[in-house]
């Protein structure tokens, strides 16, 4: 066992005082990497309105249903699903190491990011993802605003020798959620510097915002196949971020649906720690 090796096998025996909780629910680093049975565990949060964020514990979209950010425009049943992924991506001197999964038409799952997963947990609620790339370790967590079809994704260099440079590309869509969209000409979107707004429905914030703007065609979800329904769509890739982080800093990325002037106003920490507070109450 080299030293990567051996520090990823220890990962789970981290000190974490939330994981103390009763509540908690922990997967281990051997079913975190393992697809067939990280791509079976779903997790759900929602925001009170009838919107929610949901997806596996891998990271794969098995489902149509599955993304950070499904609106529910019209209560009690009609739902808009907006941001669909948010892909992470580690930067190191020997290259790239995407923290994504993905599966595509074809059959192919490219990026493979659940690879690098050591650890899934839901503490108050709230699910957090850690990834360990050599000695890396990268943390994501995700909330809802309760009243607002509000999305907070948190990123947080858990540990790390030096600075890391993290990059997420936002993969966005705006379809009914019981539905698919496919690659249609260049949608309208207005970019902003630290964000855009996708149809004017769709509004992402975070620092570090570099526009972009690609079709990612056949998206496959296995679970819709399995039912005899649809199983593909295509989706846009809006924006990219790309920051430096020290160890122990974090990123905040905010997206939300409604008027621009809404969900903006709030961060992504405070998002988790509000889910966490609701949670214990």
């Amino acid at each position: 066992m080299n030293r990567w090796e051996a520090r990823r096998a220890s990962m789970n025996d981290v000190p974490d005082p939330n994981l103390r909780s009763p509540a908690s629910l922990v997967f281990s680093a051997a079913d975190c990497s393992t697809l067939d049975v990280a791509s079976t565990r779903e997790w759900l949060v929602t925001d009170g309105l009838g919107g929610f964020a949901m997806g596996t514990v891998s990271g794969l979209r098995t489902r149509r249903y599955h993304g950070l950010l499904v609106a529910s425009t019209q209560p009690p049943i009609g739902r808009m699903m907006g941001l669909a992924s948010l892909d992470a991506v580690v930067i190191l001197d020997r290259g790239r190491v995407s923290l994504a999964t993905h599966e595509w038409l074809g059959g192919s799952v490219v990026p493979r990011g659940h690879e690098h997963l050591v650890s899934f947990a839901v503490i108050g609620g709230v699910p957090r993802w850690r990834w360990q790339v050599e000695d890396v370790v990268i943390e994501r967590e995700v909330a809802m605003a309760y009243g607002s079809n509000t999305v907070g994704i948190v990123h947080r260099v858990r540990g790390a020798p030096g600075p890391v440079t993290l990059e997420l590309e936002a993969l966005v869509t705006w379809r009914d959620v019981h539905g698919e969209r496919r690659a249609s000409g260049e949608p309208d979107v207005a970019q902003r510097a630290d964000g855009c707004t996708f149809e004017e429905h769709v509004h992402t914030r975070a620092d570090g915002w570099q526009p972009a703007g690609e079709w990612y065609l056949g998206a496959y979800h296995r679970e819709e196949a399995a039912r005899g329904l649809a199983s593909t769509e295509d989706l846009w890739l809006s924006g990219r971020v790309q920051i430096t982080l020290e160890p122990g800093s974090v990123h905040e990325t905010i997206a939300w649906t409604g008027a621009y002037e809404g969900g903006g106003r709030l961060g992504a920490v405070e998002l988790v720690a509000a889910a966490r507070a609701r949670f214990a109450s």
